[in-house]
């Protein structure tokens, strides 16, 4: 008979005191790992979902953009486009995406309208199928209306003044720099500004002419005078040659985009022909939308703007002779054209006297455009595809933007400062989170 050995007893409490304490202390790094785990997993969703609230804003932020683009602040048009006005004075949108992300922005009118936009993005649970929470980011920014072309002249390529003709502003808005909201030399302004995204050398020329501003090109790019050429402020200009300290830059970097047509080429009705504001026009153009495959006028030929008027005319205008085309006061046109360009005669005779009247936009067909007119060219230009050429004495007032700008001649151009409030499109000037 064998006898059980008591010690045996005592050694088999102790394995299993350890064994039971090897488990829990296996539970609870297991369990600490998963703790460890979930947290972590939450940081990381929660970190991912912080940061694509920004793009969810953003986005509310192109939406009210867009708004102000084609809209502004007008009341109508806002509450059209599925804006809602809160008591708060303020006009709401609310648009939610297939991700379940959202965003709820506001504008505020005003002159520099205030949009203030918030993202929201949910927090997923560890199983990635419930919505516990969501993040949101907010940020408050303010906007101001985009000059058409800042400056004066605007392009890609090369800027020439090859006479001596001269650049500098004026305010059609401030009786202190215009007179009845005219051009006055003895109240010009020095904040001309020649600028080119070229970074070639000698990308600004302006020769023996006068910028009563400053120039700017693209990174390394040069700007250069000749013997008795000019630029800086109105004091330098008076007695000095050269480029003033402080007034050239290359750091421009301006976009220029392509211009669409503003309507298909068959809406657009035939201008009339006949006698209007006492005196018979080969054609003329009341408020609206009109369509014309080509324009040559030429001898005692005549195009009257008797209201707002959008002309699109895919080829080319030719203007030479004495013919002409007349804005009538209180009018306005706004002309698209994907041709070539050569306005002579007595050229466009903008009787409202304000450059934002007159409107050319070049399209991707129009490559050339030839300034040449008896009469000073009153408007504002924007043909990113075009070589824009001004020839003769006659002054233009307004804005230019093209691919190259040429000027010859003893030509001046009036920048009008008045310009910078009658842009479209609107661009962020501050930016805060909050």
């Amino acid at each position: 008979m064998q006898i059980p050995n008591s010690n045996q007893q005592p050694e088999r409490g102790i394995v299993l005191a350890v064994t039971l304490a090897t488990v829990a202390i296996l539970a609870i790094i297991i369990a600490s790992y998963l703790t460890l785990a979930n947290q972590v997993n939450s940081s990381v969703s929660r970190s991912q979902s912080w940061n694509q609230a920004i793009p969810v804003l953003e986005s509310g932020l192109e939406e009210a953009l867009t708004q102000l683009h084609f809209a502004g602040t007008n009341s109508l048009l806002l509450t059209q486009n599925s804006w809602t006005y809160g008591l708060d004075g303020l006009y709401h949108k609310t648009r939610t995406f297939s991700d379940g992300t959202y965003f709820n922005v506001s504008i505020q009118p005003a002159v520099n309208p205030v949009i203030i936009s918030t993202g929201y993005v949910a927090v997923m649970s560890a199983s990635s199928s419930t919505v516990t929470n969501y993040i949101s980011r907010r940020v408050k920014v303010i906007t101001q209306k985009q000059a058409p072309t800042p400056g004066g002249i605007n392009a890609k390529g090369t800027i020439s003044m090859n006479g001596n003709g001269s650049l500098d502003s004026f305010n059609s808005a401030d009786p202190n720099y215009s007179t009845g909201g005219l051009y006055d030399p003895a109240k010009r302004e020095a904040n001309g500004l020649a600028l080119t995204d070229s970074s070639a050398a000698g990308a600004v020329s302006v020769g023996n002419g006068t910028i009563y501003g400053s120039v700017a090109t693209g990174p390394t790019g040069t700007a250069s005078t000749g013997a008795n050429g000019s630029v800086g402020d109105l004091a330098y200009v008076a007695s000095n040659s050269g480029i003033e300290a402080g007034h050239d830059a290359n750091n421009a970097n301006v976009q220029f985009n392509d211009v669409t047509a503003p309507f298909p080429f068959n809406k657009g009705v035939t201008p009339l022909s006949g006698t209007v504001l006492g005196t018979n026009y080969t054609s003329y153009l009341a408020t609206g939308s009109y369509s014309m495959t080509s324009i040559s006028m030429s001898s005692k030929e005549s195009m009257a703007i008797i209201g707002n008027a959008v002309l699109y005319v895919n080829g080319s205008v030719s203007l030479s002779g004495q013919a002409y085309i007349y804005i009538a006061p209180g009018c306005s046109l706004t002309m698209y054209v994907n041709g070539s360009v050569s306005i002579g005669g007595n050229g466009i005779a903008n009787g409202t006297s304000q450059a934002s009247q007159c409107t050319i936009y070049g399209m991707p067909g129009c490559t050339s455009m030839d300034m040449a007119g008896n009469g000073g060219f009153i408007g504002t230009v924007y043909a990113p595809e075009a070589d824009l050429s001004f020839h003769g004495n006659a002054d233009s007032t307004g804005a230019f933007s093209a691919n190259t700008v040429t000027i010859g001649g003893n030509g001046s151009i009036h920048y009008d400062e008045a310009l910078g409030n009658t842009g479209k499109s609107y661009v962020v000037i501050s930016w805060n989170e909050f």
